[in-house]
């Protein structure tokens, strides 16, 4: 169960995806530090508050959440009862110092209340609840070989793979994201948020505001500050910084001439 348990279990046993909620800097690090004993755990995310946890759980939609209820903004039970609003499949486990809130998260069907201090004994056990939930429900949808990520929209949520998208774009208050098919959709995710998961697959961004597909560069013209991303017979363009520019004199493409 620890970390000085056998290399190859984790290739065994699916990882099981956490986000930490937690306010106090202190805190929030003890937590980290017990999770990180457990090899089955992986920490994908932390957040100071009901806002930032948010972003990260509609686009990470991880399985555990560990949410502090005193929270500076929004508490972590009214943040739970927006996950369920949202129907966002995961278990939540509620800690805090008084235990007496524990009655008040009852609504929401956490899947367990851990009072301040607790230690990896409690968290274990937490483990052993979920492990026994997911064996008996299973996943409601099979996994796509192909990974889909799932973005959240104004009037809900889009499913698409990361080859989809040819670039996007930050907005006011919102990021714009363009596919392959010249569809535009809005997301409350952040530009900032929506670059550190797509960097990965090879995303680049190219200014303040934009963030591009490198499968799909075609052109880049140094006089315009543009470049040009092709898809079948589509072309996108899209304005790049001066830095941009300087990534592209040096990208390690085969040139000739």
């Amino acid at each position: 169960m620890y970390k000085n348990t056998p290399a190859e279990f984790k290739m065994r046993e699916e990882l099981i995806t956490t986000v930490i909620i937690e306010d106090e800097r202190e805190a929030r690090l003890l937590l980290s530090g017990f999770l990180k004993l457990f090899d089955e755990l992986e920490v994908i995310g932390e957040a100071t508050n009901a806002k930032e946890a948010l972003d990260i759980i509609r686009f990470q939609s991880p399985d555990l959440l560990f949410i502090d209820i005193d929270l500076p903004d929004t508490s972590g039970i009214e943040l739970s009862k927006i996950i369920r609003e949202e129907d966002i499949p995961c278990q939540i486990i509620f800690t805090t110092a008084h235990a007496e809130k524990a009655i008040d998260t009852f609504d929401v069907e956490p899947l367990d209340f851990l009072t301040k201090p607790f230690g990896p004994p409690e968290i274990e056990q937490v483990l052993s609840r979920f492990k026994q939930i997911r064996s008996k429900i299973g996943r409601t949808i099979p996994l796509d070989p192909i990974e889909k990520i799932r973005i959240p929209t104004k009037s809900g949520f889009i499913f698409i793979r990361p080859e989809e998208i040819v670039y996007c774009h930050a907005q006011k208050a919102t990021t714009q994201i363009v596919l392959v098919t010249g569809e535009e959709e809005d997301t409350s995710v952040s530009f900032g948020r929506l670059f550190e998961y797509l960097e990965k697959y090879q995303f680049l961004k190219v200014s303040r505001s934009a963030l591009i597909n490198l499968k799909y560069l075609r052109r880049v013209d140094k006089k315009k500050k543009i470049c040009q991303l092709y898809y079948n017979d589509k072309i996108f363009e899209v304005e790049i910084s001066r830095n941009s520019m300087k990534f592209f004199d040096n990208i390690n493409f085969f040139t000739v001439g």
